[in-house]
């Protein structure tokens, strides 16, 4: 580090205050959030010997941190956070869609008339491809000119400048595109005959839409010893939901 020789626009005691305060709050939103994605079925369990809601937190080991659901207070109960969320998890995959659903579903993406919107997606991600196309021939033009010195070093920067910036907005606008085309595959992948294993991609979802799945399908009954657990499925879900099991006896 090098002490500038320009005034200062604030004091140095200042500027150390305000990075540690930014620095305490990084650390605690990491804790908090390290919390919510690790104790997802928080607010769901509940203990079977007193009633009360499990909590969680983690334990410190001798090398690291162990994940726990457990009581409050004398209440002695605890089980392995990890193992109890991966049964659920599994119990979670078990679920398909039925045949109903699928054929309403299917309905409702005709109703939605995904051809044209997957052919209006196609369009502009030709035409955003076509302008990229065009920024580079452009600075690979200005870099021809002030190799041969017809093009000012200043001039030539600006339009570099502005080709990392134009570039970088139709990147974004193009992997937007092929984000919403390829949401648009899979919906019509519905279609299919086959089981629908909408629920398999449980594990990659983010920590607020994991909760919220847990508050639709919460655990209803759970044996903290084998990982047994059954699911609460109200009667509209239940409509639509079914085991696998039961849904080869529909499809027979």
């Amino acid at each position: 580090m090098v002490k500038g020789i320009h005034e200062p626009l604030i004091s140095e005691a200042l500027f150390y205050e305000v990075q540690r305060i930014i620095t305490t709050k990084r650390k605690v939103n990491a804790k908090k959030d390290d919390l919510k994605a690790t104790f997802f079925l928080r607010g769901f369990l509940v203990c079977p010997l007193c009633g009360r809601k499990l909590s969680g937190s983690f334990s410190r080991g001798s090398t690291k941190r162990y994940p726990y659901y457990h009581c409050r207070g004398r209440c002695k109960t605890r089980v392995n956070a990890l193992f109890l969320n991966e049964c659920y998890q599994r119990k979670l995959q078990q679920l398909v869609l039925s045949n109903g659903a699928i054929d309403l579903f299917k309905s409702i993406l005709e109703d939605w008339n995904t051809g044209i919107l997957k052919a209006e997606y196609l369009q502009n991600r030709n035409l955003v491809k076509r302008k990229l196309i065009e920024q580079q021939s452009i600075l690979s033009k200005a870099r021809k000119l002030f190799v041969v010195d017809v093009l000012k070093p200043d001039d030539y920067n600006e339009l570099k400048r502005e080709y990392l910036v134009n570039s970088k907005c139709l990147k974004r606008e193009l992997n937007d595109i092929n984000v919403k085309l390829r949401d648009i595959d899979k919906q019509n992948q519905l279609g299919s005959r086959s089981f629908v294993n909408i629920l398999q991609v449980f594990s990659s979802l983010d920590t607020a839409d994991r909760k919220h799945l847990v508050s639709l399908i919460p655990p209803l009954k759970v044996d903290f010893q084998t990982g047994d657990i059954s699911l609460d499925l109200h009667s509209g879900l239940s409509k639509i939901l079914l085991t696998k099991r039961q849904a080869k006896k529909q499809w027979i």
